[in-house]
């Protein structure tokens, strides 16, 4: 008798479809079978009799599960990465997800994921998988790549634990990154005439201070957010970045801030303050010691930065309501986090030396800092060449161009 013969067979049932029903039981334990129905032709169950049959022998066999990727997820992966991850890094696939898979494939079974359906997430995520103010437009190829990573990871973790015999992710292409769609190409920044305009109209606020802050200084959200007054030494106009905060979660008692250490060794910085920013901040502090006292409460772990009641602001929340904000204005919309690309192109451009731009924004390397502002460069060089012609030529060369530029077309 051949093994197939001998471990499972192929039948057909009452509804006229063919089913096969095969013995995978381990040596020594009790018997088990398992039965797989739905074929339309007998051919092909046997065939899929006979593939099973050959995942026994080599002991690569997974039992079939109903396990959904989302319980899978959100059940079993999550739980036990969630140890092994920073902070920042656990909230942004805990974000990708929520946002962009599991909407869209949560609900199919682990088991029946294949690289066609991962393929046709990303095709459609780059479509129309914006979730923000361009609600409706794609993601870049780097965010999508960036959510490949995660599928990849955490389906071939499904691979080790038996729950998967092959990960569909490693047949699956992401788009690829192009010199067009590379990881700066969302930079959105406003113009000097733009962020005055903006800070002006929002002068009278509440969140002004923060909003000044972040444009002084180039900060990231969490970075500001996580700021505490131990951290700010007003009388030496300095603040120390030593932590982020990226998410708030909802306990019993209220709310607890999730913090993040610095990614790199020059995430962890000093930063100084101009005059206005302090001015501003001295402002706020005693806008805030009135808000705690008419609550009775005092800001979570002495937060710079809080709601009227002392809890901690949420990140995502105060981003959706910057975008708000801007489009009350009637400005340009950008993000939260173009506000640190705003300073950093503005800096450059008034002449700052591209190595204090990088430090004060906390980049691991000056190469980095170059990169993403690259657009700025151009200009930078044609300043560079008129300034060093200027020396070498001297006055009149300066008076030559000048009469040159201003000549009448």
């Amino acid at each position: 008798m051949t093994a197939a013969g001998r471990r499972g067979s192929v039948r057909q049932d009452s509804s006229g479809r063919w089913c096969f029903v095969v013995d995978v039981s381990v040596p020594g334990g009790p018997r088990r079978q398992a039965r797989r129905r739905g074929f339309h032709t007998k051919k092909a169950a046997q065939a899929a009799l006979t593939e099973t049959l050959g995942d026994l022998n080599a002991r690569s066999y997974i039992e079939p599960s109903r396990l959904t990727l989302r319980e899978y997820i959100a059940d079993r992966w999550l739980p036990v990465v969630a140890g092994e991850l920073r902070p920042s890094t656990l909230h942004s696939y805990q974000r990708n997800l929520r946002l962009h898979v599991l909407p869209r494939l949560g609900a199919v079974p682990l088991q029946a994921l294949d690289p066609a359906s991962l393929q046709a997430l990303y095709a459609n995520l780059a479509r129309s998988g914006r979730r923000d103010h361009l609600a409706g437009h794609g993601l870049s190829p780097r965010t999508v790549n960036y959510i490949h990573t995660i599928l990849r990871s955490a389906l071939q973790t499904a691979v080790d634990w038996d729950l998967l015999q092959r990960n569909p992710a490693v047949r699956a292409r992401p788009p690829k990154r192009t010199a067009a769609g590379n990881r700066h190409e969302q930079i959105r920044t406003w113009s000097r005439q733009e962020l005055s305009s903006f800070l002006e109209a929002t002068r009278q606020e509440r969140l002004y201070p923060l909003w000044l802050l972040m444009a002084t200084t180039g900060l990231r959200r969490g970075e500001a957010l996580g700021l505490n007054w131990d951290s700010v030494d007003l009388s030496a106009g300095r603040i120390s970045i030593r932590r982020s905060l990226v998410d708030v979660t909802t306990v019993a008692s209220g709310s607890e801030p999730v913090y993040s250490d610095p990614k790199t060794l020059r995430g962890s910085r000093i930063v100084g303050l101009d005059t206005a920013t302090q001015r501003a901040l001295r402002g706020w502090r005693t806008r805030l010691d009135e808000e705690h006292a008419l609550f009775g409460l005092a800001a979570t772990d002495n937060l710079v930065f809080t709601n009227e009641d002392g809890r901690p602001l949420h990140p995502d929340r105060l981003a959706r309501f910057f975008v708000h904000r801007v489009r009350k204005t009637g400005l340009p919309v950008i993000r939260l986090h173009d506000l640190r690309h705003t300073w950093a192109t503005l800096a450059l451009e008034s002449g700052v030396h591209p190595k204090v731009v990088s430090e004060r924004l906390g980049h691991s390397t000056i190469t980095i800092t170059l990169t993403i502002y690259s657009h700025v460069l151009p200009a930078m060089d044609t300043e560079a060449a008129e300034r060093v012609a200027g020396l070498v030529l001297g006055p009149e060369y300066m008076v030559c161009d000048q009469a040159v530029t201003n000549r009448p077309r």
